[in-house]
C-alpha cells in the first residue's frame, strides 16, 4: 500500500509524538511521587497516633488532605462513577493532543503542534504547583515528623 507520508513528515510525526510521551512520562512521575507520598503519610500517622503525638497527626492529616488535591489536579475527583469530565485535570488536559495525534496515516498539522504546546503550557503550570508542594509544605512537615523523633520500636 502506498503510504501517504514522506520521510519529512514521519519526522515531524515522530517528534510530536516524542513530545507528548515526554509530557507523559513527567506527569506519570509526579503521579508516582504523590502516591509513594500518600503511602508514607498513611504509615507515619498510624505511628504519631501510637505515640500520641496529637499536634503532628493534625499536620499529617491536612498534608494528605493536600496530597488528595494534588492527585485530583491529575486525575478529577475522586470516587466519582460514571462519565465524568474535568477540563482542568491534567488527564483531561492530554487527551486532546493524543486523539489529535492518533492518524498516523496523516501528515503532522500545525494545529497538532500548536495543541501539544498549548498542552505543555497548561500541564507545565500544575506540575510547577506539584513541585512547589513537594518543595517547601513537604519539606517542613518532613522537619516535623523528625522532631517528634518517632521510633517504631517501642
Amino acid at each position: 500500500p502506498k503510504i501517504p507520508l514522506t520521510p519529512e513528515e514521519l519526522h515531524q510525526k515522530a517528534a510530536l509524538l516524542d513530545q507528548m510521551e515526554a509530557l507523559t512520562g513527567e506527569v506519570t512521575t509526579r503521579a508516582d511521587q504523590i502516591r509513594d507520598a500518600q503511602k508514607s503519610l498513611a504509615l507515619i500517622l498510624d505511628l504519631s497516633e501510637k505515640h500520641n503525638k496529637h499536634a503532628l497527626c493534625q499536620q499529617l492529616k491536612k498534608a494528605q488532605a493536600d496530597l488528595v488535591k494534588l492527585i485530583e489536579s491529575i486525575t478529577g475527583p475522586q470516587g466519582l462513577q460514571g462519565i465524568y469530565r474535568d477540563n482542568e485535570s491534567i488527564g483531561s488536559l492530554l487527551q486532546t493532543p493524543a486523539r489529535l495525534l492518533q492518524g498516523l496515516l496523516f501528515a503532522p498539522s500545525p494545529a497538532q503542534a500548536s495543541a501539544i504546546q498549548n498542552t505543555q503550557h497548561a500541564v507545565q503550570v500544575k506540575l510547577e504547583a506539584i513541585d512547589a508542594y513537594f518543595e517547601e509544605p513537604w519539606q517542613n512537615l518532613k522537619m516535623a515528623i523528625d522532631q517528634a523523633d518517632l521510633s517504631i520500636i517501642e
